[in-house]
């Protein structure tokens, strides 16, 4: 096998690894989020207060501050930034006061709440990664192939 089909072959197995390693997050962050979730109740919050707590690449991170009523009794809790709300409003857009959010809160201890986070960039990420992976594995197939044509030994008459 000629030294650059090989290095192609390599190449190729590298990109399916990180293809599979990216698919294996996208997993991964789904079932955390579902099992954090699961049990929960469903209910809508209003933001009450926002702070900017500091500044990342992608750009401000924001505590957000939600109250809910659960039996008749109120509730106030910190949810993170990295939620749908602020997913949905945009990298450097955030909730603002009185704004309606869902989050999901445990029946037995309804201080223990979960906000609904996007899950498009899971899907996304799994999807194109599979994509991805299959589209490397018809090159890694037809390199293959192409190889064992061109070195094929030939009967000579």
């Amino acid at each position: 096998m000629e030294k650059h089909i090989k290095n192609v072959i390599v190449l190729l197995a590298v990109l399916m690894a990180a293809c599979v390693a990216l698919m294996a997050f996208g997993i991964v962050f789904l079932a955390q989020y579902s099992a954090a979730r699961a049990g929960m109740v469903k209910t809508v919050a209003t933001v009450v207060d926002t702070n900017l707590s500091g500044i990342s690449k992608y750009g401000h991170t924001q505590d957000i501050i939600v109250s809910y009523e659960v039996n008749g009794e109120k509730y106030e809790r910190e949810i993170g930034s990295d939620t749908s709300i602020s997913f949905d409003a945009g990298a450097y857009a955030h909730a603002s006061e009185g704004d309606k959010v869902n989050i999901y809160y445990d029946a037995a201890d309804p201080n223990r709440i979960v906000a609904e986070r996007s899950q498009i960039v899971s899907i996304v990420a799994i999807a194109f990664s599979a994509l991805s992976f299959a589209f490397f594995t018809a090159i890694l197939i037809v390199t293959v192939k192409a190889n064992k044509k061109n070195h094929a030994p030939r009967v000579l008459e």
